[in-house]
């Protein structure tokens, strides 16, 4: 066997090796996960995590959701949403999973290649809302030889800076309501935490819920 062809087999093997390491990491899920705190009572939150017009107004990336299913937002209703990431456009179809009004939402998305939960969890402090927002994303087919070399931070700032949008639009907007609509809420919205990149405890529940996982 001359030098040539043995040094062509050598890199066949290796591009067969890394080839399959991208593949098997691709494959794994991400999870990415922050908590912010927002001068407002859940109840008051939780219409901006279900209805379409509120997700629209600190969802960076959704650029519309079409609701599927009739009646209120409960478990099992389904929408298909648009979404502008890394400057295309995808369209995903949305179930809820697990509902527990005031408490626990969360919604499984379904893309071309991806699978996407996002998992929200309220819990009252004190008349303020203490919101825990997880992320869950499992890449399927040719595109996962492209997860190991994506910006991981990227989408971990994006969360962030999603829920530190939504802070600020319902305190602002709890704010800009008649005393009487209001009375309920903290005296001085703007007095929570910022958010943080890491998940608050949660007590556990019983509810009628599938698992979060995609």
């Amino acid at each position: 066997m001359s030098g040539i062809v043995k040094f062509l087999l050598f890199l066949a093997i290796a591009v067969v090796i890394a080839v399959g390491c991208l593949w098997f990491l691709g494959g794994k899920k991400q999870e990415y996960s922050t908590v912010v705190s927002i001068n407002a009572s859940p109840d008051q939150v939780y219409p901006y995590l279900i209805e379409p017009d509120r997700l629209k107004k600190w969802k960076s990336e959704l650029l519309d959701i079409q609701p599927l299913s009739e009646g209120p937002v409960e478990l099992g209703s389904k929408s298909v949403s648009t979404l502008q990431v890394n400057g295309k456009t995808r369209v995903c179809n949305d179930e809820v999973i697990r509902f527990q009004e005031n408490r626990v939402f969360t919604v499984r998305s379904r893309g071309p290649n991806t699978i996407l939960s996002s998992i929200f969890k309220l819990e009252n402090e004190s008349g303020k809302t203490g919101l825990s927002y997880q992320i869950k994303l499992t890449t399927r087919g040719f595109d996962r030889l492209f997860v190991p070399f994506q910006d991981s931070d990227r989408t971990q700032k994006g969360m962030v800076r999603d829920a530190l949008a939504l802070k600020k639009i319902v305190e602002s907007e709890i704010l800009a309501m008649p005393f009487n609509v209001r009375e309920n809420s903290p005296d001085e919205p703007g007095g929570g935490q910022p958010a943080t990149g890491e998940a608050s405890q949660q007590d556990e529940r019983e509810d009628r819920s599938q698992p979060d996982n995609p």
